[in-house]
């Protein structure tokens, strides 16, 4: 997919491990609020056990399956800055679940933990880094949705014809009277569509990873898609319809080479084409190394500390233990580096992880910003970024990410000549045919990671773990709550349910 290809957020991934389908599965659902406030709690955890659970929706919703365990154990909800609570499956009843604030004074915390300044404490989680994020030998279980909003600006294509028995004048006028009311029905006009994968990801040694796609679905309409991928579909079957001829073309774009030898109807997508998923392609989404605490993902507000100015706004606790909430922006002194986030994160006084982060552009920040439209006549811009990343200690003391979410806004631009070349020995009577094509579009992206399960594993399993070449897509129209109702996933949103043909 083309936005695939512009858009940079995407080169990030995440976990996975043992999955059991659940034919028959039970599950509870319900809503997490503050006790006080009667707000929804988007991203609190919900869990049975410390390696299995889900966390709400940013709506505060969630389900979980429940099936496999006993009516006596426990659905623990817990989120930071609130007291942790527990409720037994069997009495699970209500729909409504109040968590109540931690409302234990400062100053009893402060007493529990040395007085440390807030670069001190950054000092003491990046010096303990390895030893807290060390997912080898570990399998997951990841539930992945994507949502992605495209909006036109302009959409351009202009013909010109070399050959008057192929595309004579009034053809290519009808041509162009075509692009241009495709132009004017997309512009300014913003769609969307959501895409969903569950995998499970076997990780070894120095990095290494396996992984087996289970399910993938998108929710999309594509008729009503203003994605650069169904505009460039759109715009090449208006033409390679035209083109009856029994030899290929060589296909252009200035002076790069795109095909040499292509039939026209191998680009045209028939609606019952099979679209798949391949494991090889998609799981680079799903490589640890891709959440790093570093600058080039977006996170250098942990490690990059010349970068940045801390403080600790408060002092607490989170299920039993002493938490520093510490806000973070970019140091503007003359010596200081070009950091680009600010945001707030909580850090362990005890193993000086970071437990929660959120981050966004600092204001007067942004991202990438290419401008090669006289060179090139390509431009992109990253307008904006943001994410919530939340990690979870496992069994063995190592801290995993439990939820990530990762928001990216996009100016792209992009104007081309393109040219088709028919391969015919016969140079005076082939087909050549010239147009110039430009796009400009701003793209929004929403990535989702929830991992539902974890557990250790050992060499000799992820030897034994055998990836797959993929699955096939799952196209719907219209939201159905059947398709994902033996899984564990995230909540689907009020905008996915209402989604609709």
């Amino acid at each position: 997919m083309l936005h695939k290809k512009f858009s940079l957020a995407i080169i990030f991934a995440i976990l996975f491990l043992s999955f059991i389908p659940l034919s028959q599965a039970q599950s509870v659902s319900g809503t997490v609020l503050d006790n006080k406030t009667r707000e929804t709690i988007p991203f609190a955890t919900v869990q049975i056990g410390e390696n299995y659970g889900v966390v709400t929706n940013q709506e505060g919703d969630f389900e979980i399956k429940t099936a496999g365990f006993s009516p006596t154990d426990s659905l623990i909800f817990s989120f930071m800055g609130y007291e942790r609570k527990a409720i037994a499956i069997k009495d699970f009843t209500q729909k409504e679940i109040y968590l109540e604030k931690n409302v234990q004074e400062l100053d009893e915390v402060l007493v529990m933990t040395q007085q440390l300044t807030a670069m001190e404490v950054m000092q003491k989680v990046v010096e303990n880094l390895d030893k807290n994020y060390d997912n080898s030998l570990t399998g997951f279980t990841v539930f992945n949705r994507n949502k992605f909003l495209n909006t036109p600006q302009q959409l351009l294509i202009e013909f010109k014809n070399k050959r008057k028995d192929f595309l004579d004048k009034k053809e290519t006028e009808e041509l162009n009277r075509i692009m241009d009311s495709l132009n004017e029905a997309n512009k300014e006009k913003t769609s969307s569509y959501y895409e969903s994968e569950l995998v499970e990801i076997y990780f070894g040694k120095k990095d290494t990873a396996k992984a087996r796609m289970i399910k993938a679905t998108r929710l999309v309409n594509e008729e009503e898609s203003t994605s650069m991928d169904n505009l460039k579909d759109t715009v090449l079957e208006t033409l390679l319809k035209k083109m009856k001829s029994s030899n290929t073309f060589k296909v252009r774009t200035g002076i790069i080479g795109i095909a040499d030898s292509i039939e026209a109807n191998e680009m045209i997508v028939e609606e019952d084409e099979i679209d798949s998923t391949q494991t090889s392609i998609r799981s680079y989404r799903y490589n640890l190394s891709n959440f790093g605490f570093h600058q080039k993902k977006g996170m250098g507000f942990v490690t990059d500390l010349k970068k940045y100015n801390y403080t600790i706004d408060d002092i607490s606790l989170f299920n039993g233990e002493v938490v520093y909430k510490i806000s973070f922006k970019p140091d503007t002194g003359l010596f200081s580096g070009n950091g680009k986030m600010s945001g707030n994160m909580y850090v362990s006084a005890d193993t000086f992880a970071v437990l929660m982060a959120d981050y966004q552009f600092a204001e007067g920040k942004h991202g990438t910003n290419l401008n090669l439209k006289f060179l090139f006549g390509v431009a992109f811009k990253e307008k904006g970024k943001s994410g919530k990343i939340i990690f979870q200690k496992n069994d063995y003391g190592k801290y995993i990410p439990k939820y990530i979410k990762k928001e990216n806004a996009f100016y792209i631009f992009m104007k081309r000549p393109f040219v088709f070349k028919e391969n015919d020995d016969n140079k005076k009577d082939r087909m050549k045919i010239k147009f110039r094509v430009t796009i400009e579009m701003e793209q929004e992206e929403t990535q989702e990671w929830l991992v539902v399960s974890n557990k250790p594993i050992n060499e000799t399993a992820f030897a034994a773990f055998e990836e797959n070449e993929g699955v096939e897509v799952q196209k719907v129209k219209k939201y159905d709550p059947e398709i994902w109702k033996d899984y564990n996933i995230l909540a689907p949103t009020e905008a996915i349910r209402e989604y609709e043909y």
